[in-house]
C-alpha cells in the first residue's frame, strides 16, 4: 500500500470473495461451544454503529494498524511501524473489497461495556475492513455490465459515518470470563494464518489462566482453538506442563525468534534430561564453567569509572568484599576486576 497523500486508485478489477472463506463464516456457535461458559442465550444479534466498537489491544493476533490509519487509508512515511503496518493495511483493503462484495457475512463478537460501547473479543479485522470499505472503496458498472469494485483513496473522510454506519454485532449480554474471551478470540483468528509465536503466547496465557483457577489444561481446550488434533493437543500439553523449566524458557525464545522448530522445542519438552537435549538439538556450545576457562576481554579497558560503576550496580551484596581492595585508578587491575565480575555474574545468572 503506497503512503503518500495524492489520490491512490487500483487496476479495476471484478467483484470476487475472497478473505474469509464458507467454514469460517458459517458456524460461530461452534465457536462458541468450544468456550466452556459461552451459549446462544448469553448474546443478542444486534446493529452497533462502528463509533460505538472498541477494539481489543490484547488479541491472540498482532494487529499494529489503529483506527486512525484505517480511516486515513494510508501510512504515514515516518511511522516506525509502517512496514508491519502497509502489510496489515494491504490484507484489510482485500477484505474491504469482499466485504463490499458479498456483505459482512460473519458478525464480529463483542460484549457490551458501560457507555452505550461493546468491546470487541472477535472480528477485529472484519470491522476495520468494514470501516476501511465506507471510506475508500468504491463501485462502478463495468462495459460488461458487471459490478466492480477499486481502491480510491478518500483524502478528507468524514467522521461522522461512523456515527450513522451501524454493522451487526452479537454482543453478549454480560462480560464472559476472561478464558472465554480468551478462547473465542483465538478461534477467531486461528484460520488467519497466526504466527507460532502467537500461538506460544497464547497457549501460555491459558495455561496460567488455569493455573490461576487450579484447574489444568485439557486437550479440550486446544483442538478447537489452536486448529490441532487431539494428539497434537498432548504435545503441546507436556510443553506448557514445562513451560517454567530454565530450558524450556529458553527453547521457547529461541523459537519465537526463528531458530528453532516447534518439533525441537517438542523434544526438549518430552527429554528427561533438558539441559543435554537443548544443546544437542540448538546445536550450541556450552558456557565454560567458573574456574576451568580464562575469560578474555580483548578491547583495552580505558573508562575505569564507568567499569567500576557497572559493577557495582549488577554485583550482589554477597560478593561486593571481593571489589573492595581494587585500584580503580589502575587498567590492568580494572581489567582484572572486570573479569572476576563476569564470572561471577554468569555463576549467579547462568
Amino acid at each position: 500500500m503506497m503512503s503518500d497523500k495524492s489520490e491512490i486508485k487500483k487496476p479495476r478489477r471484478p467483484g470476487v470473495r475472497v478473505g474469509v472463506q464458507k467454514k469460517t463464516i458459517d458456524n460461530v456457535g461452534a465457536r462458541l461451544e468450544a468456550a466452556d461458559k459461552a451459549t446462544t442465550e448469553e448474546f443478542l444479534n444486534t446493529q452497533v454503529a462502528l463509533s460505538s466498537i472498541i477494539l481489543w489491544d490484547d488479541q491472540p493476533r498482532d494487529i499494529y494498524l489503529t483506527l486512525e490509519d484505517v480511516t486515513r487509508g494510508w501510512i504515514k512515511r515516518d511511522d516506525p511501524l509502517i512496514i508491519e503496518k502497509e502489510k496489515d493495511l494491504a490484507g484489510i483493503s482485500t477484505l474491504a473489497l469482499s466485504i463490499k462484495d458479498t456483505g459482512l457475512n460473519n458478525a464480529p463478537i463483542a460484549y457490551s461495556i458501560p457507555g452505550q460501547k461493546v468491546k470487541l473479543i472477535g472480528g477485529q479485522r472484519r470491522t476495520m475492513a468494514m470501516i476501511y470499505s465506507i471510506y475508500h472503496v468504491v463501485s462502478e458498472i463495468l462495459e460488461s455490465g458487471e459490478l466492480a469494485y477499486d481502491i480510491s483513496i478518500n483524502q478528507n473522510p468524514d467522521l461522522k459515518l461512523l456515527d450513522v454506519t451501524r454493522i451487526q454485532v452479537k454482543v453478549f449480554t454480560r462480560k464472559p470470563d476472561q478464558m472465554v474471551i480468551e478462547k473465542i478470540g483465538m478461534a477467531d483468528n486461528i484460520h488467519e494464518g497466526l504466527s507460532l509465536t502467537a500461538r506460544l503466547n497464547w497457549a501460555i496465557k491459558i495455561a496460567e489462566l488455569k493455573e490461576n483457577n487450579a484447574q489444568s489444561i485439557h486437550w479440550s481446550d486446544l483442538t478447537g482453538t489452536l486448529g490441532i488434533n487431539r494428539a497434537q493437543a498432548f504435545k503441546w500439553i507436556k510443553l506448557l506442563f514445562e513451560k517454567d523449566d530454565k530450558w524450556i524458557k529458553k527453547a521457547i525464545d529461541l523459537v519465537k525468534n526463528g531458530k528453532l522448530s516447534l518439533s525441537k522445542l517438542f523434544d526438549i519438552a518430552y527429554s528427561k534430561d533438558k539441559e543435554n537435549t537443548f544443546y544437542s538439538v540448538t546445536g550450541q556450545k556450552r558456557l565454560p564453567i567458573d574456574g576451568q576457562k580464562k575469560i578474555s576481554v580483548g578491547a583495552k579497558i580505558t573508562n575505569l569509572s564507568a567499569v567500576k560503576k557497572l559493577i557495582y550496580a549488577n554485583i550482589s551484596n554477597k560478593y561486593s568484599s571481593e571489589f573492595e581492595d581494587v585500584d580503580w585508578n589502575n587498567p590492568a587491575k580494572v581489567k582484572k576486576a572486570f573479569i572476576r565480575f563476569f564470572e561471577l555474574w554468569e555463576k549467579s545468572n547462568g
